[in-house]
């Protein structure tokens, strides 16, 4: 259910009108609203924590941040076996995207990033 999931992530992050109308769709197509339309201020969890110094993301917080991470780590590692050493070439342009989707990922599903340093956020 694609399309479910595409309004449960735009209702998510709307604000309520559009998330009523996002409900209504889902009553004239025959669904059940998601959870994330019928409590606006449901808690957010998050699948990958913030760094405490510096800016990014640490290691995941729940099992569904450990399966990508897993999941990504075993497609770069069985990749690598294959690409190096006759490809390298190939191998760096396929590390690169395989970075950029991680930290897509993460932008998503993790913590907000900001500069931390230690217990004081700045």
């Amino acid at each position: 259910m694609p399309v479910r999931l595409i309004v449960e992530r735009v209702s998510s992050r709307t604000s309520e009108p559009e998330a009523e109308i996002a409900s209504a769709w889902f009553r004239v197509v025959g669904l059940p609203p998601t959870s994330a339309m019928t409590d606006p201020d449901q808690d957010q969890k998050y699948w990958f924590r913030a760094k405490r110094y510096g800016w990014g993301w640490g290691l995941p917080l729940t099992w569904q941040g450990w399966t990508v991470f897993a999941g990504w780590f075993a497609v770069v590692i069985s990749a690598s076996r294959y690409l190096l050493p006759r490809r390298v070439p190939a191998h760096l342009v396929f590390v690169l995207v395989m970075v950029l989707l991680l930290l897509g990922i993460c932008y998503i599903k993790g913590e907000p990033p900001h500069w931390r340093s230690g217990d004081q956020d700045h």
